[in-house]
């Protein structure tokens, strides 16, 4: 069985966030930063929004939305956990539930993580965010292994940047 591949999007210019019905990279390649600007996301209206433009809605180009992907995870409440959720989990140093090797280390006060894909390592961590905007994605250490079962969303990045500050 595949994994579900799922998307949703942050319209920068509304400040809001959506599910977007479809996605086109002009170029046919990877989202780079270079080419988000060839990146077209359709986006239907608001409630209540009054527009100008057709109501089955428009493309907002790459460099106006920020696109996440949702991890393939639910947190400890059934959530879907996408890229740039914030939340909490009582980390400890062991990342097998079953291997207490190190339970010396245990430590049960929850923290706040940043979800987000490490390109490098090939998979989405659960980053510090007094380490996300210097370190999150660009290889080296990013964070720990995202643990659904553990976490519990509180926010995104977008929404509730109030809750990674530091």
């Amino acid at each position: 069985m595949g994994r579900e591949i799922k998307f949703r999007a942050w319209d920068k210019s509304f400040k809001r966030m959506f599910v977007p019905s479809q996605i086109d990279y002009e170029l046919g390649g990877e989202l780079e930063d270079s080419k988000k600007e060839n990146v077209h996301v359709w986006r239907k209206p608001f409630d209540g929004e009054n527009a100008n433009w057709s109501s089955s809605g428009h493309y907002i180009h790459g460099k106006d939305v920020e696109l996440m992907q949702y991890t393939g995870l639910k947190d400890k409440n059934g959530r879907e956990i996408y890229e740039g959720d914030i939340v909490l989990e009582d980390y400890f140093s062991n990342v097998n539930p079953n291997d207490h090797s190190d339970d010396e280390y245990i430590d049960d006060t929850p923290r706040k993580f940043i979800i987000c894909y490490d390109s490098n390592q090939g998979r989405y961590k659960a980053v510090p965010p007094e380490t996300y905007r210097i370190n999150a994605g660009n290889g080296g250490w990013t964070g720990y292994d995202v643990r659904g079962y553990k976490a519990e969303v509180i926010g995104n990045i977008y929404e509730n940047p109030e809750l990674i500050e530091v």
